[in-house]
């Protein structure tokens, strides 16, 4: 992709007298700087290519604005929105795309919350045939014995598939609230979702099993997230709110679409990058309000924890014997509320996996044979276009080196046989992952601030305050907790047994970076984090040579840290003031960063809000240009240069 300078605008008008040009209303009235006086022009920047960014003013109050006040027109909008169209893969890996039918709705604009619960909208979803509303029970098959709170079972929890949308912009002006439902955001180019809450996609995991099928406490029973990205280039998420949700608040898959098993899930006229954008977001914890579903469900829990300790005649399988060990060995309620429940524990998945197996990998064909490389033999392709590698013939192992050109089996020559790329074509494939935060805020996050597999990931002008979570997690009877869930207790309870699928890891991390990506933070103030940035994916097997795969870097620009009796406060360079709390040194250094493009440079530019940077040098930007939802401002409009 083209690289491009972009101006994010960042700032107030008090603060940096950025010059106006201009009509300031209109799209792309601007040769230099952007004017800051109207709020409404928070610009779409960072990693999107702005060049075909659309301001959506065009589609306003004609049909193919959609404004939407239910369920049933919100998911008719939905349908509407979809495009069709063919994608060949040329010889040369280029796409060529035909369109046979345009989609009709570029604009959804919603004015009233929608509870998308499951239960709620699968009759009309049936009704009309929507293939793209799921139930999450039946994508997660979840093991029996699984703690289901009733009133969320009740509702239902959604999977919502956005896909093959071409300039949609989904917004509302109030800032609603979604509940219960999650998006796939599927082969989309140029989609924006701007100024909406998400909430209410978080369970607590237990079960009423002293073996249960799935280790309790990795939260990994249900794929709950608010928005999953995948083949998709050009998405914007701005000015939203997101509660806790009990898998990743927002993950991205990988960006590739060229290839022979991924081409037909290309967006239309996608670049064959997966650039994601998300600006003024508020990514939160749990509320802890005595009225709110998480402490209700929280309550119900301790409830039937203590009608058990009293010894009361009640329907002893609706235990949560997870939780009632956790209370056994000395957490209280609030301990378990506030450094458990409510804490989020993943933030960002980006790059789905890492390294294919050679199990499921995707090949490259190797018609032209040469000698000593490793070969597979594939039989055929699954469904989703991966490999199938078996009927290896006995006399070549998985992984043998074969030396002649003229090597046949069974009347096949070696032509018929397919090189495995190591370390695995999806390690190559994020390389070109680029994701940005600009001007977020995230609160009591306890992981994967992001997680990224390859690529890069940008984070400027932000505050990630860990700060509640961190004094709870340190509290001694949580400590205690920690170190014998899983572990046999003498005291006497027949239930506190062994039980190695008991877990309850209180992790404080920030970013995670692996697999050759880097994180670049500029800006950014940092509290209540115990692991600044660390590399967590060393154990593959790559050896040699091939243990390059497992470097990342980090930059960072401006940044202040703060955990326990420990402040940093800088910048990467000759030298590095947060090495202490960045680990595995072996892997992860800033010498090992990368911006991932041809000039090795950043590709747009940083208005930095807080030059000399403090632990309130950012509240008070954010007092003024808040994240997360606002009131009364239209959304339509995108500003760049």
């Amino acid at each position: 992709m083209k690289i491009k300078r972009l101006l994010t605008v960042l700032g107030l008008s008090s603060v940096f007298a950025l010059a106006s040009c201009g009509d300031s209303n209109r799209e792309g009235s601007c040769d230099g700087t952007i004017a800051l006086e109207n709020k409404e022009l928070y610009s779409a920047g960072g990693v999107l290519d702005t060049t075909k960014l659309t301001s959506f003013e065009s589609y306003e109050n004609t049909a193919a604005h959609k404004k939407v006040s239910t369920y049933q027109q919100f998911l008719d909008a939905i349908n509407d929105a979809k495009y069709t169209y063919t994608t060949t893969l040329n010889s040369d890996n280029t796409l060529s795309q035909t369109v046979t039918n345009e989609g009709t709705v570029h604009i959804i604009e919603i004015e009233n919350d929608l509870d998308l619960g499951y239960e709620n909208i699968k009759e009309y979803a049936n009704q009309k045939g929507y293939s793209f509303v799921y139930d999450w029970r039946e994508l997660d098959k979840v093991p029996e014995g699984t703690y289901e709170y009733t009133p969320l079972y009740e509702v239902g929890i959604s999977r919502i598939e956005i896909s093959n949308a071409y300039n949609l912009l989904i917004y509302s002006k109030t800032g609603v609230k979604i509940t219960h439902a999650g998006f796939k955001i599927n082969s989309d180019y140029n989609l924006a979702v701007r100024n909406i809450k998400f909430d209410e996609m978080w369970m607590w995991e237990d079960s009423s099993s002293e073996a249960p099928n799935k280790t309790i406490g990795d939260y990994d029973t249900w794929g709950w997230a608010y928005f999953k990205i995948s083949f998709s280039d050009n998405i914007w998420i701005d000015h939203c709110e997101f509660g806790k949700t009990f898998d990743g608040q927002i993950d991205v898959a990988n960006p590739t679409y060229n290839t022979k098993s991924t081409y037909q899930s290309a967006p239309l006229n996608g670049s064959g990058y997966e650039n994601v954008h998300i600006s003024f977001c508020d990514f939160k914890a749990g509320d802890a309000s005595e009225d709110g579903y998480l402490y209700q469900m929280m309550w119900s829990i301790e409830q039937e924890y203590r009608s058990w300790k009293r010894g009361e005649d009640y329907n002893e399988q609706k235990v949560c014997r997870y939780y009632r060990s956790l209370r056994e060995l000395g957490a209280s309620f609030d301990d378990i509320l506030y450094g458990v429940a409510i804490p989020q524990k993943k933030g960002f998945l980006l790059g789905d996996t890492g390294n294919s197996s050679k199990s499921d990998a995707i090949l490259t064909e190797d018609t032209t044979f040469q000698a000593n490389k490793n070969y597979y033999k594939i039989k055929g392709y699954e469904a989703d276009g991966r490999a199938k590698i078996n009927n290896i013939p006995a006399d070549i192992t998985v992984g043998a080196t074969i030396s002649s050109a003229t090597y046949e089996v069974a009347g096949r020559v070696i032509a018929d046989y397919y090189e495995y790329q190591v370390p695995g074509s999806d390690y190559f494939n994020n390389q070109n992952l680029k994701v940005s935060f600009d001007s977020c805020k995230f609160t009591n996050i306890e992981d994967r601030l992001p997680n990224i597999r390859g690529g890069i990931c940008y984070m400027y002008n932000s505050i990630v305050d860990a700060s509640s979570y961190y004094t709870y997690k340190n509290k001694q009877s949580l400590q205690t907790c920690k170190s014998n869930i899983s572990t046999k207790v003498s005291s006497g309870n027949s239930f506190l047994t062994t039980n190695g699928k008991y877990k309850l890891a209180l992790v404080s991390q920030g970013g995670v970076s692996c697999l050759g990506g880097s994180i670049y933070a500029n800006t950014v103030i940092y509290k209540g984090i115990t692991d600044l940035v660390k590399n967590n994916n060393t154990d593959l097997g790559f050896s040699g040579n091939d243990t390059n795969y497992y470097k990342s870097g980090y930059k960072f620009v401006n940044v202040y840290y703060s955990a326990g009796n420990q402040t940093f406060t800088g910048s990467t360079g000759e030298t590095n003031p947060f090495s202490t709390v960045c680990k595995d040194s072996s892997y992860l250094s800033p010498s090992f960063f990368s911006y991932h493009n041809e000039s090795n440079t950043i590709p747009f530019e940083i208005v930095s809000q807080a030059p000399n940077i403090t632990e309130t040098g950012l509240d008070t930007y954010f007092a003024t240009n808040k994240a997360g939802t606002n009131n009364n401002i239209s959304y339509l409009k995108v500003k760049y240069e």
